[in-house]
């Protein structure tokens, strides 16, 4: 599994290296094309794409990250120190013997 990894973050990055190389020419990323048209950067074609795919890895994980922390919230419970809605078994359900063990 971690061969396969490797080979393919090399093979992404020889494609990130040919995109890189061959869009070399630059192009205008206006920041407020609404209210200054004269507010804009020029950067290479591979810095933009590059950008933009940081930019939706990012809110990507953001957005995972948030939809999975509520669902390990609901299947956790309540917060440390709130009181449960449960108590705990007084004796517990199944022991390590199997003589022990309660049919229920």
């Amino acid at each position: 599994m971690r061969r396969a990894a490797g080979v393919a973050t090399l093979i992404i990055s020889a494609v990130l290296v040919g995109v890189a190389v061959a869009n070399r020419h630059t192009v205008v990323l206006y920041l407020d094309p609404l209210r200054d048209p004269g507010r804009s950067v020029e950067v290479p074609v591979y810095a933009a794409l590059l950008a933009a795919l940081a930019l939706g890895v990012l809110l990507g994980g953001v957005a995972t990250r948030l939809s999975g922390r509520r669902r390990v919230l609901s299947r956790t419970g309540p917060a440390r120190g709130a009181p449960s809605a449960s108590p705990l078994p007084e004796r517990p359900l199944l022991t390590h013997r199997k003589s022990d063990r309660l049919l229920t």
